[in-house]
Order: C-alpha cells, then sequence, then structure tokens
C-alpha cells in the first residue's frame, strides 16, 4: 500500500515536472490588486514604452490586447525576449485583478530550470518591472478622485455652440485647451454671452483603438441666428437623458478615468449604456494650481 502511495506520488511530481518544463505556456507568473477600474490600468500599461523606467530606450510593443481585459507585450533586451500577457479582471465595480504571465521566449527553458533551484535573474527583473509599474499606477491614483453616484439625469440645453474634432484619448486634453479659446474669442468677437459651464458630447468612442470623435461646447444665450464661422456650429434643444454620473477631481487630462469607472459600474450592475461621455467642466485650469480642486461632473448615456 505505501509503494503503490509512493509510485502514486513520484508520478504525480514526474507529470507536474514535465508541465512546468515543457507544457505551461509562461515561465512564471505574477499577481496582484488596485483599487481601480480596469480601464485605468489598461491605458497605464499602454503608457508603459521602457522596461526600465529610469532610462529613454523604448523597448516595448505592443502586439495584441482586447480593451479593458488583455494586453500583450514583447519587450527586446540585449539578451533576450521576453512577452508579457496582461489579464484584468473586476473583482466589483472598484478593485481589479491584474495577472500577468510572463515568457522569455528563446531561453524559456533555461529560465525553468533556473526558477525551479531559486537562482532565476528573470524572475527577480520581472518582478521589479511590475513593482515598478504598480508603484507608478498607485501614484498615479493619488493624483485624481472619482465618486460613482449613480443614475442620473444628463442636463438638457437649449442652445449651444460647438467645435467638431477627432483624436487618441492622450489628446483630449490639449484639444479641449484649443477649443476653448477658440469658442471664447468667437463669443467676444460677437457679442454672444456663455449661459454655462463649457461641456464634452462624446460623439463615438473607439475604446479598442483608444480614439474618439466628439463636440466640444459652450451654452449660450439662444438667438435667432448666429455668425457664420469655419470651425463653429450651433445645436439647439438639446435633450436631457438618463445616465450613470461620477463627480471627477483631478486634471481634465485624465477625466477619462471616469468613464472606466463608470463602465465597470454598467457592468458589475448589468446596466446596458452608450459609449457616449458626457463631460462638464467647472473649473478653469489656470485659476487653480492643485489639480484635486477641478471638478468635472460625467455622464455615461443608458440606453433606452
Amino acid at each position: 500500500m505505501i509503494k503503490k502511495i509512493a509510485i502514486s506520488m513520484i508520478s504525480l511530481l514526474i507529470l507536474g515536472l514535465f508541465w512546468f518544463l515543457f507544457i505551461k505556456t509562461y515561465d512564471y507568473q505574477i499577481s496582484f490588486s488596485a483599487k481601480t477600474a480596469p480601464g485605468t490600468i489598461y491605458s497605464r500599461i499602454i503608457d508603459f514604452d521602457r522596461w526600465d523606467i529610469t532610462k529613454s530606450e523604448i523597448n516595448i510593443k505592443i502586439i495584441g490586447k482586447t480593451a479593458f481585459k488583455s494586453l500583450d507585450q514583447t519587450i527586446n533586451l540585449k539578451d533576450s525576449t521576453y512577452q508579457f500577457h496582461w489579464e484584468l479582471k473586476p473583482l466589483n465595480d472598484s478593485i481589479t485583478r491584474v495577472k500577468v504571465n510572463i515568457l522569455d521566449k528563446q531561453y524559456s527553458l533555461k529560465q525553468r530550470l533556473l526558477i525551479l533551484i531559486g537562482q532565476s535573474n528573470f524572475t527577480k527583473n520581472s518582478i521589479k518591472r511590475i513593482a515598478d509599474f504598480k508603484l507608478a499606477l498607485e501614484r498615479h491614483l493619488e493624483t485624481f478622485r472619482i465618486e460613482v453616484l449613480g443614475k442620473s439625469k444628463r442636463p438638457a440645453y437649449q442652445s449651444i455652440i460647438y467645435v467638431n474634432f477627432s483624436i487618441d484619448l492622450a489628446g483630449k486634453a490639449g484639444k479641449m485647451a484649443e477649443n476653448i479659446f477658440y469658442l471664447t474669442q468667437y463669443m467676444e468677437i460677437h457679442g454672444i454671452n456663455k449661459t454655462g459651464n463649457p461641456f464634452m458630447n462624446i460623439k463615438h468612442l473607439d475604446i479598442q483603438a483608444n480614439t474618439l470623435e466628439a463636440e466640444f461646447c459652450f451654452p449660450v444665450e439662444s438667438l435667432k441666428s448666429y455668425p457664420l464661422d469655419a470651425k463653429v456650429k450651433v445645436k439647439n434643444n438639446l435633450v436631457e437623458q438618463i445616465a450613470l454620473k461620477a463627480i471627477f477631481h483631478g486634471n481634465y487630462r485624465y477625466s477619462d478615468r471616469a468613464w472606466f469607472a463608470l463602465i465597470n459600474y454598467a457592468e458589475a450592475h448589468q446596466l446596458a449604456i452608450e459609449h457616449k461621455p458626457f463631460e462638464i467642466y467647472f473649473d478653469d485650469p489656470h485659476n487653480y494650481s492643485d489639480e484635486l480642486k477641478w471638478k468635472a461632473e460625467v455622464y455615461l448615456p443608458l440606453k433606452n
């Protein structure tokens, strides 16, 4: 009986060793949790293009991605090429579990043998890389605050002037600043009064491509007609809409983090949404050096 148990245990050990050395699709796995939505983590992964964040050499390439869920990278180093497969899984509407499967494409068997005897620099370097990323993520999360309020109504507007633009998500804030200047100049030249805070109406958001098409808008007094302009357009009777609402405090460059929080909230509560965020800006960034004092209301429309 003891002999049979010993043989079974040895057989399982051999099978396990064979699986570890020759079948497993990755060499090493690292996991951690973060108190934020998958979209925020996903965006930060895309932003990292260097293995060593203290150096300027770009050596990380994205080879595949499924927005907010997974991302594949290759890291080209002098002596090897690593492959990182990131998986993002929301545990609830505010915490995400991150799992990273790591493979040394050139020396995989060697790395697995070194891991077995506890002498792998590969694992040490990989752990440091993920630790650097996690630290940078935590510091990023300290630069803004998001409060998800649940269902609400996006405001209605009687008359607005706006400018259309298309851009990647990282360029959103630059376009906002550019169009604030343009619309303000248009109102000053033609003596038109604004009646509310500026806002951005996202008409199309391509999460996979990381791009958007939007209208940057100012509510204005209603007139029978408005002076013609090459860029400025006019819209009347923008009706209110049932939506999820969040309050964002921080640099407006990162207000899309509130979109990601609302998307995650909608998925956690099985709510059907339209990927057309709507942001109202309450502060002029030039008036506050403390970015956490900047406020925006963020809405994500619910489907009828």
